[in-house]
């Protein structure tokens, strides 16, 4: 949301203008008034630029397999510890898909019952790549519910 955060003496006003999800944030100072009036607003870029290169890592690494493999290239060229921590989760995340897959095949035999588990174990799924996906667009460090501290811990040494 832009607004202005700082209004100060002889007409300065700091606006902070959010330039999108993925943009970052900008800050721009604005003189409306007084003996500045008229002058052009000075726009101050204050995203760091290895966040967006981070969250890219990251975003990808949820996007299909082919987005996977992407994102494992760019981090291989640079590294990041928000990076590393995505890979790790959509990789838990690729293997508990296989997983459910093999078991619904199995579970798939089971009628009534057995598709309930297969159809509750790909809700799970489902909830839970979306609650990583989210984590990832919004630049944060956070596990999946129930399964990522495991994907953590399991896959510690997959991506440094």
């Amino acid at each position: 949301m832009d607004g202005t955060i700082f209004t100060g003496c002889c007409g300065y006003r700091l606006t902070l203008l959010v330039g999108g999800l993925l943009q970052g944030f900008r800050v721009a100072v604005i003189a409306p008034t007084g003996f500045l009036a008229g002058m052009s607003a000075d726009v101050i870029d204050v995203t760091p630029p290895s966040l967006n290169e981070d969250r890219t890592v990251a975003i990808l690494s949820y996007i299909t397999i082919l987005g996977f493999i992407v994102a494992i290239v760019i981090h291989g060229n640079k590294p990041t510890r928000l990076g590393a921590f995505h890979l790790r989760q959509a990789l838990g995340l690729f293997l508990f898909g296989v997983a459910l897959g093999v078991g619904g095949v199995v579970l798939a035999i089971i009628p009534f019952l057995g598709w309930l588990a297969i159809l509750a174990g790909w809700g799970l799924f489902f909830v839970t790549w979306l609650l990583g996906l989210l984590a990832a667009i919004n630049g944060r460090s956070t596990p999946s519910p129930m399964v990522g501290a495991y994907f953590q811990k399991w896959f510690a040494g997959a991506f440094p």
